[in-house]
Order: structure tokens, then C-alpha cells, then sequence
């Protein structure tokens, strides 16, 4: 798990959650979106006894009212510090454990930084995109350099 000073923790958990409040449209074909920021634990992918904890996940119910159901995005937020070999593990494993879209999200200026070490490392990662902050407001940007 990242260990991030509080002013870093903050901007991160605010592009989590505007990330997750762009999904409108999967959520009116019936996705939940859970989201897991500061090291919270609310949704999980994985069994039990290894779970992952992405920053978003995108999810179809099995049913109506479940808790579980088919994964169709998983997002990884980084802050500019958090951008490295490291944290690629945590890259690796989202692209290889799962079947569904893994979006990679950096800041501004990070892309080429993690399109190096994806590239190096071989994950594999749907879409890198960028964010940019400004007050209050957050912004993406699809970088389309895998596309």
C-alpha cells in the first residue's frame, strides 16, 4: 500500500472520486461503481483470501441487489510520486488478474514516465489517461498512446 503525506492523500482521493462520477452512463446500463481511497477497504476483486483493492471499480451485478457480479473497468489513480517501478507490481497485477478494461490515471506530465515502464515491464493496461487539478475541479484527458 502507498504511503502518501496528507496534502498528496487528498489530491489523490479527490481524482478517485470525480473518476468514479464520470461513469454516468455505465451506471444507466446498471454498473455500480465502488471506490476504495485513502487504503479504504470497501469493494474487493479477487478471493477472500487475496483480495485487491483498485482506486475504482466498474462492476455488472450478477443480480439484482448483489454484491458481486462482473468487473468491466478497473482504474489505478497515481500521484506524481507514485508513478514508478513500484507501483508497476500493482499495474501487473490488475492487467494480468483480470479480464476486464484496466485504465491507468496520472497526472499531467507522468505519461511518458508510465508508458516507459509499461512498456518495459509488459503490462498490460487499456488506456493511460492524465488528470489535471485546478481548486476544485479535476480534469481528464485520454492520452490515446495506446491506442
Amino acid at each position: 500500500m502507498k504511503i502518501r503525506g496528507s496534502q498528496v492523500q487528498s489530491e489523490h482521493d479527490k481524482v478517485v472520486r470525480a473518476s468514479a462520477g464520470t461513469y454516468h452512463s455505465k451506471v444507466a446500463e446498471g454498473c455500480r461503481v465502488s471506490v476504495n481511497p485513502d487504503g479504504e477497504h470497501n469493494f474487493y476483486l479477487g478471493p477472500e483470501n487475496n483480495p485487491i483493492y483498485p482506486d475504482v471499480v466498474v462492476w455488472k451485478p450478477s443480480s439484482p441487489g448483489a454484491n458481486g457480479g462482473n468487473v468491466e473497468i478497473i482504474e489505478e489513480i497515481e500521484t506524481a510520486e507514485s508513478v514508478n517501478e513500484t507501483e508497476a507490481d500493482q499495474w501487473a497485477e490488475y492487467g494480468a488478474r483480470f479480464g476486464g478494461t484496466f485504465f491507468l490515471i496520472v497526472p499531467s506530465g507522468s505519461e511518458r514516465q508510465a508508458l516507459t515502464i509499461i512498456r518495459r515491464r509488459r503490462i498490460r493496461v487499456s488506456q493511460i489517461y492524465t488528470y489535471a487539478l485546478s481548486g476544485q475541479n479535476v480534469s481528464f484527458e485520454n492520452t490515446n498512446l495506446l491506442s
